[in-house]
C-alpha cells in the first residue's frame, strides 16, 4: 500500500501486553528480563501500528487538499471559459484594490457593467487593468467595459502597462488620475478622437509632467482633444 505496512496485531493486543509486562507486586518486578524482552516488542508493535495510522491520516489529508485546490483552480477558469448571459456583479459600482501585491489582472471587472469608481494602486505586479488573453473569450458577448466609469485612480504600478489594448467611449468619465512617474511602463491611454462625451468637463491629472509627455496617442487628432485637458496639480 504505496509503501505502508500493516501489524497484524490490534492496539487493544498491544497495550494489555504493555500493562503485564509493567505489572507491579509490592516491590519486586517478576521475571524482568523476559518481562522487558515483552515490553520491547510489544512497543515496537505499538510504534508501527502508530506510523501506519499517522501516514494512512497523512495520506487522506493531502488528497482532500489536492481535491480542494483542484476544485479551486477549476472555479477560477470557468468565468472565462463560459459565455456570459448575464453580468455577475451588476450592483458594483465602487472598487478599490490597494497592496494586492498578487494580482496580474483585473479582468473579472468585466463584468461589472454599472462600474462608476475604480481606484487600484499599491499592487506591484498588476500588468493590465483588462487582459486582452482572458477577455478573448467574453468578447464575442460584445462586451465594452467601463461604460459608466467616471472616475480612475491609478497609482503606484510599477509593472502596470495597459488599462485596455483598444479606445473605449468613456461616455462619463469626468477624472482620470494617474500618477505617471509611479506608473512608468503605461505609455498609451485606451482614447481616441471620438472618447469621452463632454470632454470639456473631463480632468486629467498625470502629476508628471515628463510621463505625460511620453503618451503615445491613437493619433493627432485624439492627442489635440485630451493633451490640453492634462495637468500636473497635485490635489485630488
Amino acid at each position: 500500500m504505496g509503501g505502508c505496512f500493516s501489524v497484524s496485531v490490534s492496539c487493544d493486543q498491544v497495550v494489555n501486553q504493555v500493562f503485564q509486562c509493567l505489572c507491579l507486586k509490592g516491590s519486586y518486578i517478576h521475571n524482568l528480563p523476559q518481562n522487558l524482552l515483552t515490553l520491547q516488542k510489544a512497543m515496537g508493535a505499538l510504534k508501527a501500528k502508530r506510523d501506519d495510522v499517522q501516514r494512512k491520516v497523512e495520506r487522506e489529508e493531502f488528497t482532500g487538499q489536492r481535491r480542494r485546490l483542484d476544485q479551486v483552480q477549476e472555479e477560477e477558469k470557468t468565468p472565462w471559459n463560459k459565455t456570459v448571459t448575464s453580468p455577475c456583479f451588476s450592483n458594483l459600482t465602487q472598487v478599490i484594490i490597494a497592496y494586492c501585491h498578487g494580482l496580474k489582472d483585473l479582468t473579472w471587472l468585466l463584468f461589472a457593467p454599472n462600474l462608476a469608481h475604480l481606484r487600484v494602486t499599491d499592487s506591484v505586479q498588476l500588468e493590465d487593468i483588462i487582459s486582452k488573453e482572458k477577455a478573448e473569450s467574453v468578447l464575442e458577448n460584445n462586451i465594452i467595459p467601463f461604460q459608466k466609469l467616471e472616475k480612475l485612480v491609478l497609482y503606484e504600478l510599477p509593472e502596470l502597462k495597459s488599462i485596455y489594448w483598444n479606445a473605449l467611449p468613456f461616455q462619463r468619465l469626468r477624472h482620470l488620475i494617474i500618477r505617471g512617474n509611479r506608473c512608468p511602463k503605461l505609455r498609451k491611454l485606451p482614447l481616441n478622437s471620438e472618447s469621452v462625451f463632454d470632454v470639456e468637463k473631463l480632468v486629467i491629472r498625470c502629476f508628471d509632467r515628463e510621463w505625460m509627455e511620453r503618451v503615445e496617442w491613437e493619433d493627432e487628432a485624439t492627442r489635440l482633444r485630451f493633451l490640453p485637458l492634462c495637468t500636473t496639480h497635485m490635489m485630488f
